[in-house]
């Protein structure tokens, strides 16, 4: 019997990659299903309901951080409307907002501030 015919024995790896897809990619799209939508897209789409929800907003940015795969974001947002709130409050804001987004991600980082005042 051959190492080859031996399930139990460790195979080696093929010399050079050959796969259709970088293996991030790859993996999101088994992740999401096929009809996942991209990084960029979901990025643009992500700021726009941040800014519908937020329109006080000094800041907010939306970056892919999955790799360009769509899968996990960073979202900042720096806003007057979280003054008082806790920084609980204000992630719960942000979730609620993108409560059917947030179906589609594998991770979200949120930072969330309060502008200061000027005199």
């Amino acid at each position: 019997m051959s190492k080859w015919d031996d399930p139990w024995s460790a195979q080696p790896l093929p010399e050079s990659n050959s796969l259709a897809f970088p293996l991030p990619q790859l993996l999101s799209r088994l992740w999401n299903g096929p009809q996942a939508v991209s990084g960029n897209t979901t990025e643009k789409k992500v700021k726009e309901i941040l800014q519908q929800q937020f329109p006080r907003a000094k800041t907010i940015d939306v970056v892919d951080i999955s790799g360009g795969c769509g899968a996990m974001f960073e979202i900042i947002i720096e806003t007057a409307e979280f003054k008082g709130l806790s920084m609980v409050k204000q992630h719960r804001m942000i979730n609620e907002a993108l409560k059917e987004e947030i179906k589609d991600m594998h991770g979200l980082r949120i930072h969330t501030s309060v502008p200061p005042v000027e005199l």
